[in-house]
This record gives structure tokens, C-alpha cells and sequence, in this order.
């Protein structure tokens, strides 16, 4: 469903028409109310929290840690060492590690620079082991700090 016209009644209500099914006729429209009393500006995330339900147990992923499915544990995950500075035409290695330092990820990457562009860093291999979950987001969580870091804004 997408907005396609909004208007606005006296008081605190939008009225928003949209489009009923997969018909693209404007004629297929209906109006939605919504309250503007129980909106609300979210507060900016520090950290990234998922639910992950596995047959019907909640588990909340903190940021930092990766989710073990052997055992149904958190795990904290370690990394290795990233560089202060960057060439652009090498590649550089970010490697992950559980609690018992055996490597569970791996993803290989260089600075690219564009043409009129901002420079960014490019993943160029990226692989996880079996067994966990959150592997990928918190080696790209690194590489975009990373990127924060040498003045890219966070571009990956």
C-alpha cells in the first residue's frame, strides 16, 4: 500500500487514501485515519537489538555479541586488529572469533575510490561459519565504524 494523496481534517488526524488490493485504478481507494496524538519522533538507537524466536523462546541479540544455535547462548565476538590507515590497492582482512578464539568469520576488503564520488569501502569476500547467528551484521557494524573513522561517514 503506498500514500497517495494525504489530507489533513481539523484537530490532530490525518486522513490518508490508499490503494485497496493491486488495482492501480484511483478509483480503488479508501480512507485510513490515523491519530497524530499517539505518534511519536523515535529516540536515536545506540545499540541494535533483534528477536530472534527459535520454537517459540524470545532471545535478544545485543550488539557485540553473536547468538550461538548449538546451545542457544550469546557469545561475546572478538576481532582482529584493523588498520589506522588504508591504501587503496590493498586488501585488508577483518577476521571474527568466538569465545574459544576459533575464527568463525571472515571478509576481505579495500578502500574504493569513485570518480565524483565519496570513498567507501568495499567488501570484496565475506564468508561465516555454521552454528551462529549475527556473524555478518557485527563484522559490517565493524567495517562501517571503520569507515568512520578514516572520514568515509560510515560508506561501505
Amino acid at each position: 500500500m503506498g500514500l497517495d494523496k494525504i489530507g489533513t481534517t481539523i484537530g490532530k488526524e490525518i486522513i490518508a487514501w490508499t490503494r485497496t488490493g493491486a488495482s492501480k485504478s484511483l478509483l480503488a481507494t479508501k480512507p485510513i485515519k490515523v491519530n497524530t496524538a499517539g505518534l511519536r519522533l523515535a529516540p536515536k538507537l545506540e545499540d541494535d537489538v533483534v528477536q530472534i524466536s527459535n520454537s517459540g523462546i524470545q532471545h535478544v541479540k545485543r550488539a557485540g555479541t553473536i547468538l550461538n544455535t548449538k546451545t542457544g547462548l550469546q557469545e561475546n565476538i572478538t576481532f582482529s586488529n584493523l588498520p589506522n590507515e588504508i591504501d587503496r590497492l590493498d586488501y585488508y582482512t577483518l577476521s571474527a572469533y568466538n569465545q574459544k578464539k576459533e575464527r568463525i568469520g571472515e571478509l576481505s576488503f579495500k578502500k574504493l575510490e569513485r570518480r565524483n564520488k565519496p570513498s567507501c569501502l568495499y567488501i570484496n569476500y565475506f564468508g561465516t561459519a555454521d552454528g551462529y547467528k549475527g556473524i555478518g551484521s557485527e563484522m559490517v557494524r565493524q567495517l562501517v565504524q571503520l569507515s568512520k573513522k578514516l572520514g568515509m561517514d560510515g560508506r561501505v
